[in-house]
């Protein structure tokens, strides 16, 4: 058994699954129809659960950054700020800390739930206050996420989510996207070019064919997901400034990942160069909130 009480939130027919001690994360989003479960998201094995990780998860938070950083190192207002990547097989700390730290219930309902997660000064330097809020709804999902700088100095911030969505033969991926990040071999960014799947993702891939690892600019927003075999879909739209999406689809898995996220991958080192538009991240003053909401609308054709 997990060491600590998975919560389980329900809304007529749909469930979802949090680990507030996995780093917030979800381990599971779905519908009980007539005994059958119908997985949005991949769901968390037991043994993940068990040992806690939080990458083999459903979807986990990101936060105070996304993707990359190269050397866990980047300098802000004249400081040097180096977080070790965790790591041993690469020296580019990834994802932020959030979801390596366990979160606390702040509140519980049928349908809704409140976690948060404190952060006192370390090798972050910046203490903040991070917290999901999750309403479940019949046929939605929304999970709000908010960052607050408890500091009493700017601090720089990226955030999103990382969902694992389901991933079937003829699975279909629908996205207005821009530009692409290109990567080397480390996954760290090169440059900004036109991918030669952008106007195909704007029609709609089956993302079996492709294999992407890229995160885009422009997005509109919008994705769409639809499982034509069970004919099902899902829409997952996002608020500024989640102005970025990130398409994770490794050959041979029954999974991908559509992220967004308010960052590319090293914007605080990047952004000595490049504009927001192309970077993103943001900067919060003490006292300054910042908040986003994901949500993914669901539904069952006849």
């Amino acid at each position: 058994m997990s060491k600590t009480k998975l919560i389980t939130l329900r809304a007529d027919q749909a469930e979802l699954i949090v680990a507030p001690h996995i780093g917030g994360a979800i381990c599971g989003y779905r519908h009980r129809i007539d005994d059958i479960i119908c997985p949005w998201l991949r769901d968390a094995s037991p043994q993940a659960i068990e040992e806690e990780w939080v990458s083999e998860m459903s979807s986990f938070p990101l936060l105070p950054w996304f993707g990359r950083l190269r050397n866990g190192t980047f300098e802000f207002e004249g400081q040097r700020i180096t977080y070790p990547s965790p790591r041993p097989d690469s020296p580019h700390s990834i994802h932020g800390i959030v979801r390596y730290k366990p979160w606390t219930v702040q509140s519980q309902q049928e349908n809704e739930l409140i976690i948060r997660y404190t952060h006192k000064a370390d090798a972050w330097p910046y203490p903040f206050i991070a917290e999901q809020r999750f309403v479940l709804e019949p046929l939605r999902l929304k999970v709000h996420l908010t960052v607050t700088n408890t500091g009493h100095r700017v601090m720089p911030v990226g955030l999103g989510h990382h969902p694992y969505f389901v991933r079937h033969a003829n699975t279909t991926l629908t996205a207005g996207v821009g530009q692409a990040w290109i990567s080397d071999e480390e996954v760290m960014p090169l440059n900004l070019a036109m991918h030669p799947d952008t106007d195909a993702l704007k029609q709609g891939i089956v993302i079996d064919r492709h294999v992407f690892d890229h995160p885009f600019t422009g997005w509109d927003h919008v994705a769409d997901i639809h499982w034509p075999d069970e004919r099902r879909t899902l829409r997952m739209t996002a608020t500024q400034p989640l102005d970025f999406l990130v398409v994770y689809s490794p050959p041979c898995k029954d999974w991908f990942c559509a992220e967004p996220v308010s960052n590319t991958s090293d914007a605080f080192n990047l952004n000595a160069t490049y504009g927001p538009t192309e970077v993103g991240g943001q900067t919060l003053e003490p006292g300054q909130s910042l908040t986003s909401v994901m949500t993914f609308d669901v539904a069952f054709s006849d």
